[in-house]
């Protein structure tokens, strides 16, 4: 459950046309095997505001849009290697990941992905508010709630692969 009462407009409104203070929060998690192992461990989250300024030391992309919404990070996935991946995490995050991932942002609260050797795990968060937050509003949205989630998660696929 969530309350947002207190927000910023857009804390208490839902992308289905829902408005109210309260409501309920969704996190969807996925994951699915890629068709390559990348040897690494790159996790790509949501920016953190403790993170900006002097101390924003995660690895840059070309994109400022994109730095500024995630924090990237990276590491190889066996302890005793102890080489810089920044080249194999930007390899997964190419332009078109990027707009994809940029474009997905607009649509969820929240989102992110972790993709450790050949696996990718996929984090959306979403909320439904007011009336849509019902038992009867949940009811009916979470089907489709659940069919964008698999599409989103799927759609950066052919990017990261």
């Amino acid at each position: 459950q969530m309350e947002a009462g207190l927000g910023k407009r857009e804390m208490r409104r839902d992308a289905r046309g829902g408005k109210g203070g309260y409501g309920q929060f969704f996190s969807l998690l996925g994951a699915y095997r890629i068709d390559r192992k990348t040897g690494i461990r790159a996790v790509i989250r949501p920016e953190n505001i403790v993170n900006r300024g002097p101390l924003d030391r995660d690895i840059k992309t070309e994109s400022i849009q994109f730095n500024e919404r995630f924090h990237v990070s990276g590491r190889p996935m066996t302890k005793r290697d102890s080489r810089d991946v920044t080249q194999e995490v930007l390899q997964i995050l190419t332009p078109a990941t990027q707009a994809s991932m940029l474009g997905l942002a607009a649509r969820f609260h929240n989102l992110g992905f972790i993709v450790e050797d050949d696996v990718l795990f996929f984090m959306a968060q979403d909320r439904l508010a007011g009336e849509n937050a019902s038992e009867g509003g949940i009811d009916r949205l979470l089907p489709g709630m659940l069919e964008e989630f698999e599409a989103a998660k799927l759609s950066i696929r052919r990017y990261v692969e």
